[in-house]
């Protein structure tokens, strides 16, 4: 097979053929994609893992293609049996997988020194995170109790306060 020929097989895959699938198929929302994803990954992980199993030592591009043809057309018809999924939103959602394997294996492959860091990264981020949703946290709770400095804010104002971790109290 030709690179041209590959490329019109994985479109034809990917994009869906009947235009009544098209109508039916709607955007995922975050908590449809959320149980999509979690099925999927089951299913990759249990029942298609003697079909083609996603390598992390290789790039994307390299594997792409296998994926397509082996992985994705049974995947795609155990998924749709529950769900409605376009094979792009399926291959989406294990790119991303394997791009955050992949990274962790390159971390993994650069050495002990590069794991630490990376280990410190995390770990920051974790903190900032929880520090983000506390403060969210306690001006909900201050505004449901109608702390009158609190009130003085427009809400819109208060998110990007929130929202930016450089702003600093006047006191």
């Amino acid at each position: 097979m030709d690179m041209q020929t590959i490329k019109q097989v994985s479109q034809s895959l990917i994009s869906s053929s009947s235009s009544d699938e098209d109508k039916r198929i709607k955007p995922l929302d975050d908590e449809s994609y959320k149980r999509i994803k979690k099925e999927v990954f089951l299913v990759v992980d249990s029942e298609m893992n003697t079909v083609y199993q996603i390598n992390e030592h290789l790039t994307w591009a390299a594997q792409k293609h296998d994926v397509i043809t082996k992985l994705l057309p049974p995947l795609k018809r155990k998924i749709n049996k529950k769900y409605k999924v376009t094979g792009a939103e399926i291959i989406k959602i294990l790119q991303r997988r394997h791009r955050s394997r992949h990274r962790v294996n390159n971390i993994g492959n650069q050495g002990p020194r590069a794991v630490i860091n990376d280990s410190r990264r995390k770990l920051k981020n974790t903190a900032m995170n929880d520090k983000k949703k506390r403060r969210r946290r306690a001006v909900d709770f201050m505004m449901q109790g109608g702390n009158k400095y609190i009130k003085r804010y427009p809400k819109k104002d208060l998110s990007k306060i929130l929202n930016n971790s450089g702003y600093h109290s006047e006191e």
